[in-house]
Parts: structure tokens; C-alpha cells; sequence
């Protein structure tokens, strides 16, 4: 009689649990459902865009950049670009008063003028050449021409390359014979075989993409991807000049202190990376200054990209 006491006692006990653990998960699923319920009646509750924010919206994103013209003034002699950046806008307001200007703007070496017409700025160049008080030299940026990197090339040489992409490529060789730019740069050569950088205009570069980026050469078809070259200083880690044009302090591209990335004692130290370039520019700086996913690296090869001849002619 007591074992079957004590049996239905604990068969009570499981009972009991059962009933409490199913009505916790009841409550549970109810609680989501609620939880459901809200977000809906919130998202529902929103108020719809309204007609001219989904025009703005529409005509923002198919509006194109502007394209500039670019004039980039450099003091000679040394002379102060602060002074001559006065001396400049001086000259601009009375010798080219009718020019539009987009952007004027002074770096640590230069001026640079900006504006969406051609003729503005070859109007600002010859004022500045005319202008006596200026001692600077000025110069109209031209677009540059795209750089392509073709990867392992078997049995050809620099001197060869160029000829060989014409006689295995009839739509390339047609255009070449209609003036577009195809020149061979330099190569990289490898065991066995060569990578080439060459130079091209936008419709040979047009024409590799639509084939797959590839091209032929010899007996081989080799791939070819986009090459934006960002000059950078590895001296002092800045951007637009190299180290054997530097005149500034030696920083380690790893730490940012003032000794040669070389002798460096973080370099397997990942957390101590610490980017001089985005430091000085008040940026997450938790990288290497020679980082492809640094955002100053990131701007200074957006600028190539757009200061490069990309827009083949239909």
C-alpha cells in the first residue's frame, strides 16, 4: 500500500510539471503572437512616401556626376601657395569674372580649379600663364587612358605583345587602324610565364569586357582585369607622390610612429594597426596604411577611376 502511495504521489508530481511547462510554452507562443501583431500594426501604421519624395528620389539617383575639367597650378620656386592661391582669386575675379568655377581649392603643394566647361578652364590657364604676379605653372588635366593587367602569358615578350593581341584580336586590330591607344607599359615576368600591363583606349577596353575580360594571345586565351594605379608614399604613407620624392618624417605603415615599417615590432599585431592617413583624418584607423579597405585609399582611387578614359564612343 505505501509503494502504490508513493507511485501516485509522483505520478501527481509529473502531472503537475507537465501542465506548468505546457502552459509556460502556451504563454510563450502567445507572447510572440503579440509580438507579431505589434511590429505588423507598426509597419502598417507607417506613413507611405509620398508622390514628389518618390520623384526627387527617382530623378536623384538618375541624375549622372558631372564631368570636370581640371587645372592643377603648382608655385615654382618654392613660393608659398597660400600667397598664390590669393594672387589667383585676385586674378579670377578680374580677368575671368564670367567663368564658371565649380570648385577652387588649395592643397599642401597646389591649386587646383575646377568647372564643368572646357572653355572656362583653358580661359583660366592662359589668364594665370598672362598673368606676371603669378609664379606658378599651370596645367589643364587631360582624362587618362585605362590600364589593363593581362595575366599569364606564355612564350611572349614585351616587344611582341602588342603586335600579337592585333594579330589574334581582328575587332582590337580594327580599332587600332581607326586611332584607338594600344601600347605595352611593362611586364612582370614570372617561372614560366609573363603578366603585361598595357594602355588602352575605351573601346579596346569595351570591347575585353563584353568578351569575358579576356583576350587572345599566341595560342591561349588570358585574362585581363582593370589596373587603377594609386601612387603612395611608403616613407610617409601619404598618397600622390613616392618615397624617393619625399620630403617628409618616416612613418610605419603599420603603427603610425615615426620609425621604418621594417623594423616595426607590431606587424603580426593586428589590433595595434593604427593608419596614419585615417588619424589625421579623424577615421576609424584600425588598419594598415597600405590597406585596399582604408578609406582614404578607397577616395584616392575613386578620384583615378574618374580621372581615367573609361567612356568608349558609341
Amino acid at each position: 500500500d505505501k509503494k502504490l502511495d508513493k507511485l501516485e504521489s509522483e505520478s501527481c508530481k509529473n502531472t503537475t510539471l507537465k501542465a506548468t511547462k505546457l502552459q509556460i510554452t502556451n504563454a510563450e507562443i502567445d507572447m510572440e503572437s503579440n509580438m507579431t501583431i505589434t511590429n505588423v500594426a507598426k509597419e502598417s501604421t507607417c506613413k507611405p512616401k509620398s508622390f514628389n519624395k518618390i520623384v526627387k528620389e527617382t530623378i536623384k539617383k538618375s541624375q549622372k556626376k558631372p564631368e570636370f575639367n581640371t587645372l592643377v597650378i603648382k608655385p615654382i620656386n618654392d613660393k608659398d601657395v597660400e600667397t598664390e592661391f590669393n594672387k589667383i582669386k585676385v586674378s579670377l575675379t578680374k580677368d575671368c569674372s564670367k567663368a564658371p568655377i565649380n570648385k577652387l581649392t588649395k592643397t599642401k603643394d597646389c591649386i587646383v580649379i575646377k568647372s564643368e566647361n572646357k572653355d572656362a578652364i583653358t580661359l583660366i590657364n592662359n589668364a594665370i600663364n598672362k598673368n606676371d604676379e603669378i609664379k606658378c605653372k599651370s596645367n589643364i588635366v587631360d582624362k587618362i587612358e585605362a590600364k589593363l593587367f593581362i595575366y599569364d602569358v606564355f612564350y611572349v615578350q614585351k616587344d611582341e605583345v602588342v603586335q600579337e593581341i592585333i594579330n589574334k584580336n581582328p575587332s582590337i586590330e580594327k580599332l587600332v587602324n581607326e586611332g584607338e591607344v594600344l601600347e605595352c607599359i611593362y611586364e612582370n615576368k614570372r617561372n614560366e610565364t609573363q603578366n603585361f600591363c598595357i594602355k588602352v583606349g575605351p573601346s579596346i577596353r569595351e570591347y575585353i569586357k563584353k568578351n569575358g575580360n579576356s583576350i587572345f594571345i599566341g595560342y591561349q586565351k588570358c585574362s585581363v582585369k582593370d589596373y587603377f594605379y594609386v601612387k603612395q608614399c611608403y616613407k610617409c604613407q601619404m598618397f600622390g607622390h613616392l618615397s624617393n620624392e619625399c620630403k617628409n618624417e618616416t612613418t610605419c605603415l603599420y603603427c603610425g610612429k615615426e620609425h621604418k615599417s621594417k623594423e616595426c615590432g607590431v606587424k603580426m599585431e593586428k589590433d595595434k594597426y593604427n593608419c596614419i592617413n585615417c588619424k589625421k583624418n579623424k577615421l576609424s584607423n584600425d588598419h594598415t596604411s597600405n590597406s585596399k579597405y582604408c578609406p582614404i585609399y578607397q577616395k584616392v582611387l575613386q578620384r583615378v577611376i574618374n580621372m581615367t578614359n573609361l567612356a568608349a564612343k558609341n
